[in-house]
C-alpha cells in the first residue's frame, strides 16, 4: 500500500510527524479546559409567584392555570410542570433544544403582563432552571459558622464575598441563610386596615413631568415621603395608628452546622475558566481571611477536588490498564521490544486524541477522560492485528513483510474500527441526561479509535522492522477442536440457539432492570421532620433543638448539618470512620426520642431499616392514582371511586386525596346572593377581613420588605360576626365552611393527579388481586385515567422505543459496513451471529453479580456490539481469501488469526476491568464495562469456534468443485 510504503521509505519524515504529535498533544493537554462535567446550556425556565395566605386550590385556579395557558402560546415548549402549594407556585418550563431562552423569556413576560391576577400576588420571578436529571450544583460552596448570631455571621459572609469576587473567572456569588432586614407595621386602630396602608406605601415615587434647564430636558420625580414615618393615612400620621419596628427576619431556610448557625456562599464560574487555579486562589483567600474567635469557614464543595480525584483515579485506571495490556501482550509476544511498540502506540494515540479534543473545542472532563481510559484496551487492538500479521509474514519469509502484512489487514482493520464507531450513532437518539453524558464520551472514544488506526498503519510498520520472526505456533489443539466442531456442527449450533433462547428468558424474568432505591447509607444518619399545615416555625425549631441536644451528647460524630424550613427540617449526621457502635446507639436513642412527638411525621434512615412515626395519614397507604384535565370533576370522580371502595367490607381508612404530608384545613368564605342586593362586593368584604398585607419600600438605595398586620387577631368563630357596614355582619352575606385539601396540587402537561389510599384487611395476595380487579372494573369518562400508585417516580432512562431504535440502528449500520466490505449479505450475518451468542455472557454476569441492569449497562451492550464483531471481521476476512475453501483450509486459515483474536480480546478485557472496582463522582461507567466484559468473553468463544463452523456449513465448496 502506497501510504505504508511512503512512511517506511521516509523514516525521518515519520519521526518529525510524531514529534509534532508529541508537542501538539502535550500543549493541547495543558490548554484544554478542565472541569468535572461539560458546561451545557439548558433551554429551561422556572417561574415563581407568591400569594401570601392563599390555599393551593386558590393558587392553582387564579395563577397556575392562567400562566400555563400563556406558556403554551410560545413556540418550542417541550414540557410544563407545576406545583401549587400554600402561598406560592413554581412552574417549570422546558423548551426544545436550540431555543433562544432569552427571547422566550421576553415573550413570556409580555404574555404574563396581560394576565389579571388577584391583589397581593407577587411575581413573576424568573429563575435559572437546570433539569433534575442533570443537575450538578455550583462548583464551589462555602459555609461560615460559629457560636454567633446569624446576623454576625452574615456580616462576615458579605466581607468574604467581596474578597472572593476579585478572583478571575468568578461569574456570580450568592449568599443564602443570612437575615433579611424588614419593617413591621402593627396596626393599632381598628378603623384602619393593612390593605390601605400598603396602597399608600405603593404610591412611593412617581413621575411628575419634566423641566428644561439651559436647553436640557430633565425628568422630575415626586417623592411623597422620605421615610416611612412621614406617611399619612387619611391625613393621620402613620405612627399615630400603628407601631413601626425595624428588625431582622430569619431566612426562609435556617441552616446549622453542629448546632451553630450557618451562612452559605454559592460560587459559580464563567465558561472556560480554569477551575483548578480558581480553587487555589479561593483557598488562599480563605486561609488569610480574619475571623472572630470560634468562627470557622467550611468548604462544603470544591469541584476542583472532585476533578483532581477523578483525574487521579482515571490516571490510575490508565496505569492499571496499560500494565494489564502489557502483561497480556507479553504472554503472546514474549519480547520486551514488542511491549514497547504497543506502549508507544497507546501514548501517541492518546496524545493525538487530546489534540483532536482541543481543536474540537471540547473540555477535559470526566466523560472525555473516561472515554479515552475505557479505550486503552481497544487502542492497542489495531496495532496488535497489524504487528501480528507482519510477524506472520516474516515467519513465512515473505518479501516486504511490513508492507504486505499491514496492507493485508488494512480493510479489515478499517471495517472493525468503523463498526465500533458506528455504534455510537444511536447515542444521538438518547434524551436528557443520557444524550448529554454519552455524546461527549462517544466523541472522545471515536477520536481515540481514529488515532489508533493512524498509529497502527504509520508507526507500527516502521517499528516492526526490528521485530524478528519466532517459531511458528501450530495450534494443534485448536485445529483438532475445529475439525470435531465441523463434524458435530448441527449439534453445536443447536446448543448455541437453545442457550440464546434461555438467556433471553433469564434476562426477561430474573435480571433486575432499573434503578435501585435504598434507604441504606454508609456511615451517616438522616432525620426528616415534617409538621402538619398551619404549624408555626417555632414548633419545628423546638423539635430540632431537642434532636440536636441529643446528638451533641455522643462522641465519634464528624459533623451534623441541619436545614430548618417553614414546617419541616432535615438533619444529616456524618460519623468518623472509627466511630464503632456509636452510630447504632445514637440511632436507637433518636428513634426513642421521635416517639415522644405527636402530630408530626419523623423519618429516620441510614444504618439499618427505615424508621418513621406519625405518618400523617389515617392508616391507609396510597394504592391507585386518578388523572384528568378537570380538577373539580376529578374530585367528583374520586368520591365515586371512594363510595365503590367502601362497598367492600375489607376496605377501611379511605383517603381520596392522599398526601404524604397529611391534609390541611381550608376555611372558605362564600358570598351569598344578597351580597349585591346590599350594594356590597367581594373586594370590600376582603378589605374588612384583611389582617395581613405585604409590600416593599425603597429607603435610600435599599429595598426593604414591609409587613403590615393588625395588632389584635380574632378567633375563627368571630369571623361571622365581623362588621362590614353598619348593621351588616359577615354572616348576613356570606357562608363559612371548612374543607380539607392537599398541601400540594401537581400537574404535568395540564393533567391533574390525585392519589387514593386505603387499608385492605387481608393477605397481601388478596389485596393485590382485589386492586387488579377493581382497577379493571373502573370505567372513567374520556380524558380521565386510573392506574396503580407508583411510590417513586420512574427515573428517566432508556425507553422501550429508544431501546428498540438503538438496537435496530446499530445492527443496520453494522450490516451496511460489513456488506460493503465483503460484497455479500450472507457473510455479515455469520459475523453478527456472535452478538446474540455474546448476550448469554451479559445475562450470566448480571445474574451472578446481582447488579441491576440500567441505562449504563444498556449503553455497554451497544458499545460491545461494535467491539464483538471485530474478531469476526478479521477472521472472515482472512478465511474468505482462501482459494479452495475446504475444511482443512478453513481450519488452517482460522488458526492464523487465533493469536490476534485472543490477544485483542484479552487486552480489551484487561483494559476495561479496572473500571469495575474504582468509583468516583466523575467515573460513571462501571456497568458499561461489566456489560462489555461479560459479552466479550462469549463473543471470543463464538469468534474462534462458531464463526468457522458456520462458515464451513454455508460456504465450503463441494468435493467435485474442489477437484476441478
Amino acid at each position: 500500500m502506497y501510504m505504508i510504503s511512503w512512511f517506511l521509505k521516509r523514516p525521518i519524515s515519520l519521526v518529525c510527524i510524531y514529534m509534532v504529535i508529541l508537542v501538539i498533544g502535550i500543549v493541547s493537554l495543558f490548554n484544554l479546559p478542565v472541569e468535572l462535567y461539560p458546561d451545557v446550556e439548558f433551554p429551561s425556565l422556572s417561574i415563581k409567584f407568591c400569594w401570601e395566605g392563599a390555599s393551593p386550590e386558590a393558587i392553582e385556579k387564579y395563577i397556575t392555570r392562567k400562566v400555563e395557558s400563556a406558556v403554551y402560546k410560545l413556540k418550542g415548549v417541550k414540557e410544563v410542570k407545576s406545583s401549587s402549594e400554600r402561598d406560592e407556585v413554581c412552574i417549570d418550563v422546558d423548551f426544545e433544544r436550540g431555543t433562544d431562552i432569552a427571547y422566550q423569556r421576553v415573550l413570556l413576560s409580555e404574555e404574563i403582563s396581560r394576565i389579571k391576577f388577584p391583589d397581593r400576588v407577587r411575581g413573576p420571578f424568573f429563575l435559572e432552571r437546570i433539569p433534575e436529571e442533570i443537575k450538578r450544583g455550583v462548583p464551589f460552596v462555602i459555609y461560615l459558622t460559629g457560636p454567633y448570631t446569624i446576623k454576625e455571621i452574615g456580616e462576615y459572609a458579605e466581607k468574604l464575598k467581596i474578597a472572593i469576587s476579585r478572583v478571575d473567572g468568578i461569574k456570580d456569588i450568592k449568599i443564602y441563610g443570612n437575615v433579611e432586614e424588614v419593617i413591621r407595621i402593627k396596626v393599632k386602630d381598628a378603623d384602619f386596615n393593612p390593605a390601605e396602608i400598603v396602597k399608600k406605601i405603593h404610591e412611593g415615587k412617581f413621575p411628575a413631568g419634566s423641566i428644561k434647564i439651559n436647553g436640557r430636558s430633565i425628568s422630575v420625580t415626586c417623592v411623597p415621603y422620605e421615610k416611612i414615618e412621614d406617611i399619612r393615612i387619611r391625613g393621620v400620621p402613620i405612627n399615630k395608628i400603628a407601631d413601626i419596628e425595624y428588625r431582622y427576619k430569619s431566612p426562609p431556610i435556617i441552616s446549622r452546622i453542629n448546632g451553630h448557625p450557618q451562612v452559605s456562599l454559592y460560587i459559580s464560574k464563567r465558561y472556560g475558566a480554569n477551575i483548578l487555579r480558581m480553587s487555589r486562589e479561593i483557598r488562599q483567600i480563605i486561609r488569610n481571611f480574619p475571623l472572630k474567635k470560634g468562627m470557622k469557614i467550611v468548604i462544603a464543595r470544591d469541584e476542583a477536588d472532585i476533578i483532581r480525584d477523578t483525574i487521579r483515579k482515571i490516571g490510575l485506571l490508565g496505569i492499571i490498564s496499560i500494565f494489564g495490556v502489557g502483561l497480556a501482550l507479553f504472554l503472546f509476544f514474549k519480547r520486551i521490544y514488542n511491549i514497547i511498540i504497543f506502549t508507544l502506540s497507546i501514548i501517541f494515540s492518546t496524545l493525538l486524541t487530546f489534540s483532536l479534543l482541543y481543536f474540537s473545542n471540547l473540555s477535559l472532563n470526566a466523560l472525555t477522560l473516561s472515554g479515552i481510559a475505557l479505550g486503552f484496551g481497544m487502542l492497542v487492538d489495531n496495532s496488535i492485528v497489524v504487528l501480528e500479521n507482519i510477524m506472520r509474514m516474516k515467519e513465512m519469509k515473505q518479501k516486504e513483510p511490513e508492507v504486505r502484512g499491514a496492507s493485508d489487514v488494512f480493510l479489515a482493520v478499517i471495517a472493525s474500527t468503523l463498526t465500533t464507531i458506528s455504534v455510537y450513532i444511536p447515542f444521538l437518539y438518547f434524551h436528557g441526561k443520557l444524550r448529554i453524558f454519552y455524546k461527549q464520551f462517544a466523541l472522545s472514544s471515536t477520536f481515540a479509535l481514529i488515532s489508533s488506526v493512524f498509529v497502527a498503519f504509520t508507526l507500527i510498520p516502521a517499528l516492526s522492522r526490528r521485530v524478528y520472526p519466532e517459531k511458528r505456533v501450530v495450534h494443534i489443539f485448536y485445529k483438532n477442536l475445529l475439525h470435531k466442531a465441523f463434524r458435530w456442527r448441527w449439534f453445536i449450533l443447536g446448543i448455541a440457539l437453545i442457550l440464546i433462547v434461555v438467556s433471553i428468558f433469564l434476562f426477561k424474568d430474573y435480571v433486575y432492570k432499573g434503578e435501585i432505591f435504598s434507604f441504606q447509607t454508609k456511615n451517616e444518619l438522616n432525620i426528616y421532620i415534617r409538621l402538619p399545615s398551619g404549624a408555626e416555625r417555632e414548633e419545628i425549631i423546638n423539635i430540632v433543638n431537642r434532636f440536636e441536644n441529643e446528638i451533641k451528647k455522643f462522641k465519634g460524630i464528624k459533623n451534623f448539618y441541619t436545614n430548618i424550613y417553614r414546617r419541616s427540617a432535615y438533619i444529616n449526621i456524618k460519623f468518623n470512620e472509627n466511630a464503632g457502635a456509636v452510630p447504632f446507639i445514637l440511632k436507637e436513642d433518636i428513634e426513642n426520642l421521635a416517639t415522644k412527638f405527636a402530630n408530626c411525621r419523623i423519618s429516620i434512615y441510614g444504618l439499618g431499616p427505615l424508621f418513621f412515626t406519625g405518618t400523617g395519614i389515617r392508616g391507609g397507604f396510597p394504592e391507585m392514582s386518578i388523572k384528568g384535565y378537570d380538577y373539580y370533576r376529578l374530585k367528583i370522580l374520586s368520591r365515586q371511586i371512594g363510595r365503590k371502595l367502601s362497598e367492600n367490607p375489607r376496605i377501611t381508612n379511605i383517603d381520596l386525596n392522599f398526601s404524604w404530608y397529611g391534609t390541611q384545613t381550608e376555611y372558605i368564605i362564600t358570598p351569598s346572593e344578597n351580597l349585591s342586593v346590599l350594594g356590597l362586593n367581594p373586594y370590600l368584604l376582603l378589605q374588612n377581613g384583611d389582617f395581613y398585607a405585604y409590600s416593599y419600600i425603597q429607603v435610600g438605595n435599599r429595598i426593604i420588605p414591609v409587613e403590615v398586620f393588625r395588632d389584635t387577631l380574632i378567633e375563627l368563630k368571630q369571623i361571622p360576626h365581623l362588621r362590614i357596614r353598619k348593621g351588616i355582619e359577615v354572616r348576613d352575606v356570606c357562608l363559612l365552611r371548612k374543607e380539607k385539601s392537599p398541601p400540594t396540587i401537581k400537574r404535568e402537561h395540564q393533567e391533574y393527579k390525585m392519589d387514593i389510599a386505603y387499608t385492605f384487611r387481608g393477605t397481601w395476595k388478596m389485596a393485590s388481586n382485589f386492586k387488579k380487579a377493581f382497577l379493571h372494573s373502573i370505567v372513567l369518562p374520556e380524558g380521565f385515567s386510573i392506574e396503580p400508585y407508583s411510590f417513586r417516580p420512574r427515573e428517566e432512562g432508556i425507553k422501550k422505543t429508544t431501546f428498540v431504535i438503538s438496537i435496530i440502528l446499530s445492527l443496520f449500520l453494522l450490516m451496511v459496513i460489513l456488506s460493503s466490505l465483503y460484497e455479500s449479505f450472507a457473510k455479515p450475518l455469520i459475523i453478527l451471529f456472535t452478538l446474540p451468542f455474546s448476550f448469554i455472557g451479559i445475562v450470566l454476569i448480571y445474574l451472578i453479580t446481582g447488579i441491576n441492569f440500567d441505562s449504563s449497562a444498556f449503553v455497554g451492550v451497544i458499545l460491545f456490539s461494535g467491539i464483538a464483531v471485530n474478531d469476526g471481521i478479521i477472521l472472515i476476512d482472512h478465511i474468505s481469501k482462501g482459494k479452495r475453501q475446504t475444511a482443512d483450509e478453513i481450519v488452517e486459515r482460522a488458526s492464523h488469526r487465533l493469536r490476534a483474536i485472543l490477544t485483542t480480546s484479552i487486552t480489551t478485557i484487561m483494559g476495561l476491568t479496572p473500571f469495575l472496582f474504582l468509583k468516583s463522582e466523575g467515573i460513571l461507567f462501571s456497568k458499561l464495562s461489566l456489560s462489555a466484559i461479560g459479552g466479550l468473553i462469549f463473543s471470543t468463544v463464538g469468534s474462534i469456534l462458531l464463526i468457522p463452523t458456520l462458515y464451513y456449513t454455508f460456504f465450503r465448496k463441494p468435493s467435485n468443485q474442489q477437484e476441478s
